[in-house]
């Protein structure tokens, strides 16, 4: 994801994206947001529901929430979390069962490609000659 969108989330959603300036050995967010910035909508998204979801438990179970890696796997989104509850587990599998219909790219609507590299693309991204090779035509 580029810097731009990056600092948006970070900047919104700081306390959930804490570990962002962590070393490797604690997180994975260290990296940043691995994935395109196609999914920049539905990373607020899932953000802001388990954001609202925060604001209902207790203080101290919010403040020990901490997101440990968000990246493309598989052609689909992996959010990775050190403590989840109910609501939070269904957000977050809500978002990666939409990650498989938008692309990573552009955010329109997009299809997994099956390929040397799974990706989720729609037809004008799939169709991109960078792409060639990756995914199966």
């Amino acid at each position: 994801m580029n810097q731009n969108n990056t600092r948006k989330l970070i900047k919104k959603f700081s306390h959930l994206y804490r570990y962002y300036r962590r070393p490797s050995t604690e997180s994975s967010m260290c990296f940043g947001f691995q994935c395109g910035d196609g999914w920049f909508n539905l990373l607020w998204e899932l953000s802001s529901d388990i954001d609202k979801t925060l604001k209902r438990v207790s203080p101290a179970k919010a403040k020990r929430f901490a997101v440990t890696e968000v990246k493309e796997k598989f052609g689909g989104l992996r959010y990775c979390v050190n403590y989840s509850t109910f609501d939070i587990s269904y957000w977050i599998t809500r978002a990666i069962w939409k990650s498989l219909t938008v692309c990573m790219l552009c955010g329109k609507p997009g299809d997994l490609r099956r390929g040397l590299r799974n990706l989720t693309l729609c037809d004008q991204c799939h169709k991109r000659p960078e792409r060639r090779g990756q995914v199966a035509d």
